[in-house]
């Protein structure tokens, strides 16, 4: 985000609003530092994903260690996020973001010196529990920082074309990183940027408001536990669907066991007087639409970054470099429009671009899912612009909707669970998306076709990419009742 960008967000903004917005004197820079906070997570979503077979080859990894790299970050981060969430609500933001960046900071160095795949997969998981402190608190500090009406809007534009640009922007610079530097540097390049902001974070970013410093001290270890718990079981049972299989006694276990411990959950939420996340946020009609619209549009969005990055590199053949930065026009396109969705919303609604939005990014995914062509001019430029722009404008009418209604103590865990969503909903769909894929695959190459292997493996991540499609069209649906938008 430029600077020019952090000034027009912030050049209206009062300094405070009787104890309920932050008190701070520099907002734009102090949005600036909590935008690149997260944008470093986002791009770390997917930066290894184009960079497994050297990392395997450095490391002499077997598949099924190489598998953890990923699901080690998505477990912890996942599973952690409504704790995360909790934390910054009890003891604030500055505090919050300074233990997130600290902790994903000292966790990307320990992967980058990684010796074996043990310390490796452990240095994941404690990048994921950072990003879970920090994710929920960026969000929050926005919030706080920026009064409700076209100024929050503005900010929340911005933010949002930085969450989509990351991860699109993850895979390029792993590519890049890759080819040029080695793997080692896709983890490295993270410690200046944290340091950075470790230094200037303390200078510029809010003290807690009075309404902040007075809420509720209590920490809801049973609640926080069962979640977590819940979550990372969920989370990874998906992953392992492509291995074990949906109808598989492990899988239907592991699911039976997570919804046993989201039971747990529930029933301990009901019971405590200080609850992690209090059951009237997600009974909210307005919330828990707005957080299975988010799930399904973050579901459909990365299965356009991974799986078109994974056609480009395994079936067409490209080097990690190329594969990466065919993705380049769905990256950049996220950016203007975190300028241009804030006043789409104002001038249409938050219910009108929650359905507009969602079915641009269908339409992407259905082109991608028709056209035969390998080219790119041919079947990958219009797309990706397509996905680029539906996504960005829908995230943003959703994270809206979401938050929305949310009081200044609660609003770490509000936006822990719209993360929450966006995760669950991410690692669900690609699982499901990337078994669509490998079942097409199969069949073509089983049967009598006579298709080649190549061929076999486009015409698969085609049908994930219509599955994905379809995915974007059922969130248009759910934005159509007016009674899933607060008025």
């Amino acid at each position: 985000m430029t600077s020019k960008q952090a000034e027009a967000v912030s050049a209206e903004t009062p300094a405070a609003t009787r104890g309920t917005q932050a008190a701070v004197s520099h907002p734009g820079i102090a949005f600036t530092l909590a935008v690149i906070g997260y944008f470093m997570i986002a791009v770390d979503m997917t930066i290894v994903s184009v960079a497994m077979t050297p990392i395997s080859r450095g490391l002499h990894l077997s598949a099924a260690s190489l598998s953890w790299i990923t699901t080690a970050f998505t477990l912890t981060y996942a599973g952690a996020m409504m704790l995360g969430g909790r934390v910054v609500d009890l003891f604030g933001r500055r505090s919050s973001f300074v233990l997130g960046i600290s902790l994903f900071t000292v966790a990307s160095l320990a992967a980058a010196l990684a010796p074996n795949a043990a310390v490796l997969i452990a240095a994941r998981a404690a990048q994921g529990v950072g990003a879970a402190i920090t994710t929920p608190c960026t969000l929050a500090l926005i919030l706080d920082l920026f009064p409700e009406g076209p100024r929050r809007q503005r900010a929340m534009g911005t933010f949002q074309a930085v969450i989509g640009s990351g991860a699109g922007f993850g895979l390029i610079l792993g590519g890049l990183l890759t080819d040029a530097l080695g793997w080692r540097w896709l983890f490295l390049v993270n410690v200046p940027v944290g340091v950075t902001i470790l230094v200037l974070t303390p200078r510029f970013l809010p003290r807690p408001t009075r309404e902040q410093a007075a809420g509720p001290r209590r920490f809801d270890m049973a609640g926080a536990t069962t979640v977590t718990l819940a979550l990372a079981l969920l989370i990874y049972t998906l992953s392992e669907t492509a291995h074990r299989g949906w109808l598989s006694t492990p899988t239907l276990g592991g699911i039976a066991a997570s919804l046993a411990l989201f039971v747990a959950f529930g029933w301990n939420e009901h019971r405590s007087p200080d609850p992690l996340l209090p059951l009237r946020i997600p009974r909210n009609p307005v919330v828990h639409t707005a957080n299975l619209r988010a799930a399904l549009v973050s579901g459909a969005f990365l299965c356009a970054l991974v799986l078109v990055a994974l056609d480009n590199e395994q079936a067409l053949g490209q080097s990690p470099t190329r594969a990466g930065l065919s993705l380049l026009p769905a990256a950049v396109m996220i950016l203007p429009m975190g300028r241009i969705g804030p006043k789409l919303v104002a001038r249409f609604g938050v219910r009108r671009m929650a359905i507009a939005a969602p079915a641009v990014m269908a339409a992407g995914l259905l082109w991608f899912a028709t056209t035969p062509s390998t080219s790119f001019v041919g079947s990958r430029l219009g797309p990706d612009i397509l996905i680029g722009c539906g996504a960005t404008v829908a995230n943003l009418a959703n994270m809206l909707s979401a938050t929305s209604s949310a009081k200044p103590t609660e609003r770490g865990v509000v936006s822990a669970l719209q993360y929450t969503a966006q995760q669950t909903g991410s690692s669900a769909l690609l699982a499901a998306f990337t078994a669509i894929a490998a079942a097409h695959t199969t069949h073509l190459l089983s049967g009598h076709s006579g298709i080649g292997h190549t061929a076999a493996l486009h015409q698969g991540f085609q049908q994930a990419f219509f599955a994905a499609g379809i995915g974007g069209l059922v969130a248009v649906l759910l934005a159509l009742p007016r009674r899933h938008f607060a008025r």
